[in-house]
């Protein structure tokens, strides 16, 4: 693994390019955020900026006025959210601005990563790969969580990155507490504590700093957790939607292949999961955990399969962006180009996922592509159980952009043969 000093000097020699590639995507990320001024914000999006407009405007973390305090939400986004809102006066716009400077952060990021493992020209393509990734690009018009749990993930990563290879304790600490506030965005990057573990134990991190990077980050969570505790009186780590979505993953009259584009339909004609919808929140947690373990203990079989399906889903080219543009959360009159941004974004996603198993194929032996290799599957595993949905999928994307341009790059060498990529 590449030292800091050696990152740097690598960054240095491709300045101009890498300066080149950061600020042309930075500079069509603000043009989508403009863009997308009148964008409808609608589904999830619409929870988050409730939860953040009570917020920034003193009623506490809750959906409305007068309610009691919620834990539906991961609190990072909202948080954020609110932070922009009382500084703006509850800007939309400013909201989607501040999405163009994250995914800077995040391409700056990645492009450490890059230089750590990969030849300058392959890291560059790496960073280019994500910098004009179409649906990283999307996700600056839409006030989404993605944008800021994927800067925090990359950084994150990055942050691991220098810490196995300098061994320093304050990047050790500051890992820790990058991946507490990246879990409390998402419950799923818990998993990414176990990848720190592992890694620890294979000889890329020192063992004692991976062990303090996750006590620091389980340290980050546990307030909320406690809070969550006290409010709902269930263990409930980040969000209380995960056993609502394990009831909906669940359900024994799903098909096994594309159960997600069947999970919404049928549960507004389930009876069971309508009667659970009307008791207060402490109540459902419990009542969809109790209703999920029922269907799985009853249908183990038919649900293993399930997880199946829901695999493939969340592995399938993704339409979240496309289907947005067809919504009208970006603006009312681009929903005509809906299967356009759908065929481009599929696209994208095939040649990066091709490049990327290519890789993982060719230098499966080294250490730390299997590593990553880990940390794509127990990522994926959660989606198979509860929600398989191919949006889901999006946050790997730039590890799977950083291991495809390897190959990426040697089949443009093929074509032009002067020489060959190889991982560092």
């Amino acid at each position: 693994m590449t030292g800091p000093t050696e990152i740097m000097r690598r960054m240095r020699r491709v300045l101009k390019p890498l300066a080149a590639i950061l600020a042309a995507s930075f500079l069509l990320h603000l043009s989508v955020a403009l863009l997308s001024s009148r964008g409808i914000v609608q589904d999830d999006a619409d929870s988050y900026r409730t939860i953040a407009l009570n917020l920034a405007h003193g009623n506490g973390y809750v959906f409305a006025p007068g309610k009691p305090p919620t834990a539906w939400r991961a609190p990072t986004y909202p948080v954020f959210l609110a932070a922009i809102f009382k500084l703006t006066g509850d800007s939309l716009v400013a909201a989607r601005i501040a999405n163009a400077f994250l995914w800077l952060g995040a391409d700056l990021s990645v492009a450490v990563i890059a230089f750590a493992f990969l030849d300058p020209p392959a890291a560059l393509l790496a960073c280019a790969l994500t910098a004009f990734y179409p649906e990283f690009l999307g996700f600056s018009g839409l006030v989404w969580s993605e944008s800021l749990s994927i800067f925090l993930f990359v950084c994150a990563l990055a942050l691991l990155v220098l810490l196995g290879a300098s061994r320093r304790w304050p990047l050790a600490l500051l890992a820790g507490l990058c991946c507490g506030v990246l879990i409390l965005s998402r419950t799923t990057f818990l998993v990414l504590l176990f990848v720190v573990l592992v890694a620890g134990f294979a000889g890329l991190l020192k063992r004692s700093q991976a062990v303090a990077t996750v006590l620091v980050a389980l340290a980050v969570v546990a307030p909320w957790t406690v809070r969550n505790e006290r409010l709902l009186h269930h263990f409930v780590l980040v969000e209380s939607n995960a056993t609502q979505n394990l009831y909906k993953g669940s359900r024994p009259d799903l098909p096994i292949l594309f159960p997600v584009l069947a999970m919404e339909k049928t549960t507004r004609n389930d009876p069971v999961y309508t009667a659970i919808a009307k008791l207060p929140p402490s109540a459902q947690y419990a009542a969809f955990g109790a209703a999920a373990r029922k269907n799985i203990l009853a249908h183990p079989i038919h649900f293993a399969l399930i997880g199946i399906g829901k695999t493939l889903d969340f592995w399938w080219p993704d339409y979240f962006i496309a289907r947005n543009v067809r919504a009208g959360s970006f603006d009312p009159q681009f929903d005509r180009g809906w299967v356009l941004v759908l065929a481009v974004t599929a696209t994208a996603f095939l040649i990066v996922a091709l490049g990327a198993l290519c890789t993982l194929i060719r230098f499966r032996r080294q250490r730390i592509v299997q590593i990553a290799m880990l940390l794509i599957v127990v990522y994926t595993l959660p989606h198979s159980l509860t929600h398989g949905s191919s949006r889901y999928h999006v946050p790997l994307l730039p590890i799977l952009c950083i291991l495809a341009a390897p190959a990426l790059l040697d089949l443009v060498r093929r074509l032009c043969p002067r020489s060959t990529s190889t991982v560092v």
